[in-house]
């Protein structure tokens, strides 16, 4: 073998590929644990880490996915995406030869039951759902678990799987041109006490009378990234009632009215995607990301270095190194990051934006003479990204220079 370095350091570049594509999304807390529940604020909000989220079309004994259908699916998830920019399709290379995290499939009535296959006291109420997600592990206070109740019955093998009634599909309609709306046109509608713009279906159209698959799509993947309901006007799951009162619906696409002990649907679900489509609101984003939210960025200085050079009279060569790191589950995008001493700008660099547990360095120089100097690193110093923990983003330090 004429080097033998060589061949093992091509060897462990193969094996570090392979880690790398089977490297999985992590679910980490509970769905449903956000303090919108009574009692759950104590338990984690449930979330992937780890990007990429992989999504796959499954095909079944019940059904297999059309074109159409798959098209409408893909472009409500790219609606997510153009938020997120973390979710790939299965045939992905960054997801292929792993377990995808989200199952997309049709099933039949027999996925739909009520019943509690593994007697734990939390009874299946699945019976009169067009579509569900089946999430892999629920905040203990809300009293529903189907994941352990399907795999006890031996309908699902795994969770993380978002469910569309195969009866349902002619109630439905599949829109082959999900990117355009001209299916639809704005109406002005009363929600909330205020006027806003929705988008109808219009009349004798294909569209009208039937309930928006995009928009179910959009609301069920939405569980699949671990939102919950969002409460319509008073931001409150348990008012009013009935749980459909169309004067609580916010406009979202996460409403769905109230959420209760028992988890009750109604067939079809008039009041969300009947003769509509919705898009994501600020209601639905605010549950996403931002200061608490489940998938944003967050931009840390670390390992900030300040040494001076010179004579001990002086002046001194004043140098200063910082890494920025990305702390957060989601890219951030363009951000500023200046160095200021004793408050005066040293240096401003523009970064493009940062991936996920990615870091950058800065480095700036500047002649100085005796005194004390707060030398002060601070990222995103325009206010550019929104993250998940904004007072996190400045390094400072002291230094004193003569006598």
């Amino acid at each position: 073998m004429r080097n033998p370095r060589r061949v093992w350091l091509l060897v462990g570049v193969f094996c570090l590929g392979i880690v790398w594509t089977i490297w999985a999304a992590t679910w980490m807390g509970f769905w449903g644990g956000q303090s919108l529940y009574p009692g759950t604020e104590r338990y984690e909000k449930g979330r992937w880490e780890k990007p990429p989220i992989c999504y796959q079309f499954l095909d079944t004994p019940a059904k297999s996915w059309t074109d159409d259908e798959k098209t409408a699916a893909r472009g409500a998830i790219r609606e997510w995406n153009l938020r997120l920019g973390i979710m790939k399709e299965s045939t992905d290379p960054q997801c292929m030869g792993r377990e995808s995290d989200v199952v997309l499939l049709w099933a039949a009535d027999d996925f739909f039951k009520d019943d509690d296959f593994n007697r734990d006291g939390k009874r299946l109420w699945l019976s009169g759902a067009a579509a569900v997600y089946i999430p892999i592990c629920v905040a203990p206070p809300l009293n529903w678990e189907p994941c352990p109740d399907l795999q006890t019955a031996k309908i699902l093998d795994r969770c993380s799987v978002i469910a569309f009634r195969l009866r349902e599909l002619r109630n439905w309609f599949v829109d082959p041109t999900p990117d355009s709306d001209e299916e639809f046109a704005p109406q002005d509608v009363q929600l909330c006490g205020v006027l806003k713009k929705m988008l109808k279906a219009k009349p004798g159209g294909p569209a009208f009378g039937k309930q928006d698959f995009y928009t179910i799509v959009l609301h069920e993947f939405g569980h699949a990234l671990g939102l919950i309901h969002s409460g319509g006007c008073d931001r409150n799951l348990f008012t009013p009632s009935p749980p459909t009162d169309p004067k609580d619906d916010d406009g979202s696409v996460m409403w769905e009215g109230v959420l209760r002990e028992r988890r009750e649907f109604e067939t079809p679900a008039s009041h969300l995607s009947q003769s509509e489509r919705r898009h994501l609101t600020e209601s639905d984003e605010v549950l996403l990301g931002g200061p608490g939210g489940l998938y944003c960025p967050d931009l840390t200085v670390s390992n900030l270095i300040v040494r001076a050079v010179g004579p001990g009279s002086g002046p001194w060569t004043l140098t200063v190194t910082a890494g920025v790191q990305n702390v957060g589950n989601i890219p951030a995008g363009p951000f500023v990051v200046t160095v200021t001493r004793n408050s005066q700008l040293v240096v401003e660099q523009e970064f493009e934006g940062l991936e996920p547990g990615a870091s950058a360095r800065i480095f700036a120089t500047e002649i100085v003479g005796a005194g004390l100097h707060l030398i002060e690193v601070r990222v995103d110093s325009r206010d550019h990204v929104t993250e998940c923990d904004e007072g996190n983003n400045v390094a400072s330090r002291f230094v004193r220079l003569g006598k």
